[in-house]
């Protein structure tokens, strides 16, 4: 007779297991609310209330199969996947704990107590067996909480934080509702619902309110960044400032800024966190790949996955889920702020959302930036070249040193000398000598980058200060730059072209010093080596 029972209690409970399948799949698919790149809801709640009222079975299955279903329909990446089931498998191991616990407490009180009498022991009956399905789950979600790397690390720590104590919260409509519980069963789960619906309404207002909170005190900072004079006389640092302050709005494992390089009409990658990684060095043009694509709209760009459309282009890497916002000013595209991370958690219109207060203000603090250091750079300018002038470029040689060092960053110096200019001058004259100094200093300012910085340091000498560049790099440059000078740096006199070369010496920041001083010094050691070795090459230090 106890055996048939049994039976038939697991037969009416397998019945019940697809609507209760449903139930907390329902929950699972639809969110409370997004916490940056990451969702709360309210699964465990439908779990216990179905492990009480249902039985076992069908909340330990239920949870079981709506993980299932979750991680083979919803979702395609490897640990992603394994995320849901673990978290499934959680549900349902709370879910037979707490069913445990409720067997073991005896019968139900009878309904037909006096209704405070029967709400206490109602609420006595069931408190130990929800008490263990919160310390169960708690675990469980705290095992699961391993970072995949520091940046995502810190996040998810974060939110598995603010997961439980959602969680926690969310059981007081399951306590209002025990004694209907008691008396109605699985009917009390259409209460339940609905006091989990009033819930999940606070809470998303809360976090909403929160939310436009931190972006009015993250636009503030960023308002506050562009207001600075020559404590921030660079774009990098605003654009290094911009990108830390996004990282506290919206989720991503690497964030870049591109800007636009007037020079060559291109969009180069300036400053990246934690690095640039793979778009170190690619250029690209408006209307060329996402990127380019990006560069023309007024509206941000959402790929959710980069490998899987037809708009990326040669150079761009096919991986990840890209956010692509323009970063305008006056009605002048200054460059792209782009954020990856993997397509597995793809970038949503409420991620960008998000930026829309922030981005705005770095282009307006860019253009600021821009135009105040023109008219501070016209006065420290050389005369002859138009270049910066020796002081200026010892100046702006601190100031890069001082970033490179703070952010850890690679800085790279290129030492230029002019070969044979002196029997040049002997020989054709002062004024056909200022005549090529003006030709290569245009070389060289249409052979650097928008960041670079070019100096004339003395006499036929120039230097080239590189931001954000390896010795590699620097090197490649540099060979660029002697070819330039080879092919162009020429004047005409009596209608025969009369051309010379340039040496180059090459040095970085941190392997060959760890100043200004000595990073110069290194560079101009180079650059005799390349004269002693025959002149018009390139060496490094």
């Amino acid at each position: 007779m106890i055996l048939q029972d049994a039976v038939s209690g697991i037969l009416r409970e397998a019945i019940a297991f697809v609507p209760c399948t449903a139930l907390i799949l329902t929950a699972m698919r639809v969110p409370v609310v997004r916490v940056r790149s990451l969702s709360l809801h309210l699964s465990s709640v439908v779990a216990c209330a179905i492990a009480l009222w249902v039985g076992p079975f069908a909340g330990i299955v239920g949870a079981l199969l709506a993980a299932l279903i979750e991680a083979r329909l919803f979702h395609r990446e490897r640990y992603s996947r394994a995320c849901v089931l673990r978290s499934g498998l959680t549900l349902a191991t709370a879910a037979g704990a707490s069913s445990i616990v409720v067997a073991a407490a005896g019968p139900l009180p009878d309904p037909a107590l006096p209704i405070a009498q029967f709400c206490l022991s109602s609420l006595i009956h069931y408190a130990p067996s929800i008490m263990t399905f919160l310390s169960v789950y708690s675990i469980g979600v705290l095992c699961m909480g391993s970072p995949i790397n520091s940046r995502a690390g810190r996040s998810r720590q974060t939110f598995f934080r603010l997961r439980l104590g959602v969680t926690a919260a969310a059981f007081l409509p399951l306590v209002l509702v025990l004694p209907v519980g008691v008396v109605y069963g699985p009917w009390a789960l259409l209460s339940l619902a609905g006091l989990l619906v009033l819930v999940g309404l606070l809470f998303r207002r809360a976090f909403e309110f929160s939310s436009l909170r931190r972006q009015l005190s993250v636009s503030q900072a960023m308002g506050l960044a562009s207001l600075q004079d020559d404590s921030t006389p660079e774009p990098t640092a605003l654009l290094y400032r911009f990108l830390h302050l996004a990282d506290d709005l919206v989720h991503a494992d690497r964030s870049l800024v591109w800007l636009v390089d007037d020079a060559h009409d291109e969009i180069v990658p300036m400053v990246g966190i934690p690095d640039m990684g793979e778009f170190a060095g690619l250029r690209t043009r408006f209307g060329v790949g996402l990127v380019g694509t990006a560069a023309e709209r007024t509206r941000p760009l959402i790929v959710s996955d980069a490998a899987r459309t037809q708009r990326r282009g040669e150079q761009e890497p096919a991986a990840d889920s890209w956010l692509l916002y323009p970063i305008i000013s006056q009605k002048k595209v200054l460059g792209v702020a782009h954020w990856t991370r993997p397509a597995s958690n793809p970038f949503t219109v409420e991620d960008a959302a998000q930026l829309e207060g922030l981005v705005p203000h770095v282009g307006v603090a860019v253009e600021s930036l821009r135009a105040r250091n023109k008219v501070r750079d016209l006065a420290a300018t050389d005369g002859l070249t138009g270049l910066f002038n020796h002081k200026r470029i010892d100046d702006l040689m601190r100031e890069e040193m001082r970033r490179a060092q703070r952010y850890n960053r690679p800085l790279s110096v290129l030492m230029l000398d002019l070969d044979a200019f002196k029997s040049f001058n002997d020989h054709y004259g002062h004024l056909a000598g200022d005549d090529l100094l003006r030709n290569v200093a245009q070389i060289l300012r249409a052979s650097v980058r928008t960041v670079d910085r070019v100096g004339r340091y003395g006499g036929e000498e120039f230097i080239v200060v590189m931001p954000e560049t390896h010795k590699d790099d620097a090197f490649l440059l540099a060979e660029r730059i002697r070819g330039a000078v080879e092919e162009k740096g020429f004047i005409v006199v009596a209608g025969e072209e009369v051309h010379r070369t340039v040496s180059v010496g090459v040095a970085s920041y941190p392997e060959d010093g760890l100043n200004p001083l000595e990073v110069v010094q290194r560079a101009d050691e180079a650059l005799y080596r390349a004269k002693d070795q025959g002149r018009n090459c390139v060496i490094w230090a």
